[in-house]
């Protein structure tokens, strides 16, 4: 049980994360936009696979029609959700696309000791449960002017020249910071932690 969910968490971080940010910095333009499926030959009204069939398999892992689709579904945005409908040479695409980290996940399997594989595993479960956590945390404007102010403070004091962007540039990633603060400190706050 705890090997599927290591290798699920991986694929949804790795896919979400890992895969779309390296690809976009290592790819120019041009071959980021081929990489993404075509959806203009979709087939209307064909029949397919029912959820549970079985429509590619990756290494040892069997990938399900209704995996497929969750996984298009994400990856268009909700453009498109029916693995049946597109095109062959589309379908290869986009089960060669979510082959990457399920081949990832498959040789970390292997070769990561069980030590390895715990620590991965608790690394993720708690980075998992601080997005869920953060991203339920309300936080206001006065609070987050309040880490940019005092964010800037620290630059200037380090780096009189700093080029430092407005507030409005950066509001958004200031309010994550602060409700990343305030769980880390309602953890903290909560913890029992002994020094010995």
């Amino acid at each position: 049980m705890k090997k599927n969910i290591l290798i699920m968490t991986f694929l949804f971080l790795a896919t979400g994360v890992f895969a779309d940010s390296l690809a976009n910095a290592l790819s120019p333009k041009e071959s980021q936009e081929t990489k993404m499926v075509n959806l203009d030959n979709l087939k209307v009204g064909k029949e397919g696979h029912k959820k549970s069939d079985v429509v590619a398999v990756v290494g040892s892992k069997k990938i399900t029609k209704e995996e497929v689709d969750q996984y298009l579904g994400l990856r268009t945005q909700g453009h498109a959700v029916d693995f049946d409908k597109l095109e062959k040479k589309e379908q290869k695409g986009l089960i060669e696309e979510m082959a990457i980290p399920l081949l990832a996940a498959q040789k970390a399997e292997k070769e990561f000791t069980k030590e390895e594989k715990e620590r991965i595993f608790a690394n993720v479960i708690a980075r998992a449960w601080m997005q869920k956590v953060v991203s339920d945390i309300k936080v206001t404007d006065k609070e987050s002017k309040a880490m940019y102010d005092k964010i800037v403070k620290l630059a200037k004091s380090t780096n009189k020249e700093a080029q430092i962007p407005t507030f409005e540039k950066v509001k958004e990633e200031m309010k994550m910071q602060v409700a990343q603060e305030k769980v880390a400190q309602n953890l903290i706050k909560d913890a029992k932690i002994e020094l010995k």
